[in-house]
């Protein structure tokens, strides 16, 4: 394996012998979401993130020159070889890792074995590839996939070698998001009322009665979290909020829309012989707000790489619940009742005013109010008036004192 020269990268080495199935794993495909081919000319200077073929060598590049081959970019020009020469561009594309968010990993490779193509294309049948010379020189060049040769440079000249290692991105297993800080300024909170069900509360007795009806509504709840470049759209991901809220099951870089079935009762004085209709009414609150934070990517070996991100967070859920009421109408004539009714009742609200006990789902990465108001009350409680307790001797010299009066 050629280790120890990396400037930029951190490497793994996988070996085929006993890794069979992994490398087959990681070279079923070749597209990056960590990696770019940027354009470049000599002259000027490389982009942010071009990544170097190893210690004391240039940085990777390629051009078009019968198909197109990879070398290193030498005093702004790239050179690369092809067949058994070297060849030159002034015009060319430079390997750059988005953000600095790459990683890559060695795949053993020889012409006898003759794998199926991966790692990081040059074209569609061509891969970088690293050789270590006889003299123990690391060579940069490319594999070519066809002809299954390794083609190397080596002091501007061209060399052949049947054992070379190809150069793989190594994709993270999960991402984790901590140390979220909110753009306040920028932020945007809305309010939107949504019907969630209808039904009717009946009472076909002679005399007024609490009728209650339970039914299942269903409670959706929205989170994105950006898609932040250099990163892996569709990854398990764990996030962190500023509060000590934490998502566990966070797909990255896309909507993530949870539904559930929640079972609701509602009950209602209702006259004798009338029914109510009743309108289930969710408060959804929306919630967006650029946000920066700390991005760990945590991969197969256990390897943490983090660093800091900005992007767009939006957040939708259900804030209240509420019953909104009709007037009660005649079952028989539907002619509405005359009188002062109920219009509507909190079911769920960020507040213990209600009769109904709830949980609120709270704004992103702050306590729920239930939670405050439910610390509040435990503060009052400890301040009501408590029985008072007498000390032990005291106690004993009343109680002798009440026997003396009782039998003087």
């Amino acid at each position: 394996m050629l280790e120890g020269w990396w400037t930029a990268l951190v490497l793994v080495g996988v070996w085929a012998a006993g890794a069979g199935g992994d490398m087959a794993r990681r070279m079923e495909s070749s597209t990056s979401s960590t990696l770019q081919w940027m354009d470049v000319e000599t002259g000027q200077p490389l982009p942010a993130g071009a990544l170097p073929a190893g210690e004391d060598l240039g940085a990777w590049c390629r051009f078009s020159d019968h198909g197109v081959v990879a070398g290193v970019v030498q005093d702004g020009v790239c050179h690369a070889p092809f067949l058994n020469s070297v060849v030159t561009a002034e015009k060319y594309e430079v390997l750059v890792s988005i953000n600095d968010s790459a990683r890559l990993i060695e795949l053993e490779w020889s012409r006898a074995a003759a794998l199926s193509p991966g790692g990081i294309e040059v074209s569609k049948k061509r891969v970088l590839g690293l050789a270590r010379s006889p003299d123990g020189v690391v060579l940069p060049g490319f594999i070519d996939v066809n002809s299954r040769r390794a083609y190397m440079l080596h002091d501007g000249q061209v060399e052949r070698y049947d054992d070379a290692v190809i150069l793989a991105e190594d994709e993270p297993v999960q991402y984790e998001l901590d140390g979220v800080v909110w753009d306040e300024a920028r932020a945007v909170t809305k309010a939107e009322d949504e019907v969630l069900l209808n039904f009717t509360l009946k009472n076909d007795g002679t005399e007024a009665k609490q009728v209650s009806r339970e039914e299942e509504y269903t409670m959706t709840e929205m989170l994105y979290w950006g898609n932040v470049r250099g990163t892996v759209k569709g990854l398990a991901s764990k996030v962190t909020g500023p509060g000590g809220q934490v998502w566990d099951m966070v797909t990255w870089g896309v909507n993530n829309d949870y539904r559930r079935m929640v079972p609701q009762t509602v009950s209602l004085e209702v006259p004798a012989g009338a029914a109510v209709d009743v309108e289930l009414v969710g408060v959804i609150h929306k919630y967006d707000s650029p946000y920066t934070a700390q991005l760990t990517a945590v991969y197969e070996d256990g390897t943490r790489r983090s660093r800091p991100v900005s992007s767009l967070h939006q957040h939708e859920y259900l804030a209240e619940l509420r019953a909104d009421f009709s007037r009660p109408r005649n079952l028989t004539g539907g002619k509405e009742l005359e009188g002062d009714f109920p219009t509507s009742e909190v079911l769920i609200a960020s507040t213990t005013t209600t009769t109904t006990t709830t949980t609120t789902p709270s704004p992103p990465g702050t306590v729920s109010d239930t939670e405050q108001a439910g610390s509040a009350t435990t503060q009052e409680s400890s301040n009501s008036t408590a029985p008072v307790v007498l000390p032990p001797p005291l106690l004993a010299c009343c109680l002798a004192w009440l026997v003396r009066l009782a039998h003087p």
